[in-house]
């Protein structure tokens, strides 16, 4: 008797997180969108729910000829505020259409029970919205997706899916991530829910900034190129050393989380091609003793080519914007913590 109340117990328990998980695909489908940017602020925007993305097209300020930016942010960040410098920086640069994926209404899951296990629905679904774009007639070979944090991970899961439900057909031909999260991802044996992440395969080109890697942020070296300007990791120059002596304070520290995209919108808005120049080396510590190899000189940021060699490339920048220090951020100068 007492074995059928628990089996009955843990039956009704299963059913209710397997509900509850499809029941948060449906507030993903109903109240997150794809917001078109169409005028000369972050304010002109058209949402359109993503099941009806592909009515962007028809937007009379939908330019085919032009680039096309997807921008998904972090879900759990507040008031979108990555969303608004990323937008701000390409309206300012101008030649683009400018798309944002606003899904703030999934911070409010449980992360590992309900978050995780849906990402993947997440990402099938954007991949299946995104592909009738494409044979609406948005042109894959200029659409790029760029993605900071945990919308990092759902842009290479949706690049994933895209090639998967295509059969290869079709491939993003470029994804950027900006310290994806690395919560969840990259660590099977921690959680039975832990996701694949993003990785090269999930596009033609998949170009990684890491900012606070081993924190909030991953450590694994994750794309075609990988980035790592200051270590690649907590403190970046310019964030509060104070909050190495208190832990609270470390754990809500998302100063160098955050620098990813900050350097991401100075290299969209930047004048000069030799911003965040970045050298091949074996790790940053040689790029610290100038051990480099100076015939493999890549663009960290949107000047990035798609031709630009696999392998981990270092920098260091400044502490405060103008971030970029150029040719000089190639050569060590000590720890610019001010």
């Amino acid at each position: 008797m007492i074995k059928s109340v628990i089996f009955t117990f843990m039956f009704a328990s299963i059913f209710f997180v397997i509900h509850t998980s499809y029941a948060e695909l449906d507030t993903y489908t109903t109240k997150s969108s794809i917001l078109f940017y169409h005028g000369d602020n972050i304010f002109k925007f058209q949402p359109y729910k993503v099941n009806r993305s592909k009515d962007i097209l028809a937007h009379p300020d939908f330019d085919d000829t032009k680039e096309t930016l997807l921008y998904i942010n972090d879900c759990f960040e507040m008031n979108n505020e990555s969303i608004n410098i990323i937008v701000d920086a390409y309206i300012r640069k101008g030649g683009y259409n400018i798309l944002a994926l606003e899904w703030s209404s999934f911070s409010k899951n449980d992360f590992f029970n309900v978050l995780l296990p849906n990402l993947n629905l997440l990402s099938s679904n954007l991949a299946e919205n995104i592909i009738k774009m494409i044979y609406s007639g948005l042109k894959v070979n200029k659409f790029h997706i760029v993605g900071f944090g945990l919308g990092a991970q759902l842009a290479g899961l949706t690049g994933r899916e895209i090639k998967n439900k295509t059969n290869g057909l079709i491939q993003i031909t470029r994804i950027t991530g900006l310290d994806p999260t690395t919560n969840g991802f990259y660590t099977p044996t921690l959680h039975a829910n832990s996701l694949k992440g993003l990785c090269e395969s999930d596009a033609g080109f998949v170009d990684v900034i890491h900012t606070d890697s081993g924190f909030h942020g991953t450590s694994v070296s994750s794309g075609t190129a990988d980035f790592w300007p200051n270590y690649g990791h907590r403190y970046q120059p310019g964030c509060l050393l104070a909050n190495v002596y208190n832990p609270l304070l470390q754990q809500n520290d998302l100063c160098s989380h955050k620098r990813a995209y900050i350097l991401w919108a100075e290299s969209v808005t930047a004048l000069d091609n030799t911003t965040f120049l970045s050298a091949a080396a074996a790790n940053f510590e040689s790029f610290r003793r100038g051990i480099l190899n100076l015939s493999r000189i890549a663009l960290m940021g949107i000047d990035c080519s798609l031709s630009t060699e696999r392998g981990n490339y270092y920098l260091q920048t400044n502490a405060v914007s103008p971030f970029s220090r150029g040719v000089t951020g190639l050569s060590h100068m000590g720890d610019l913590y001010y």
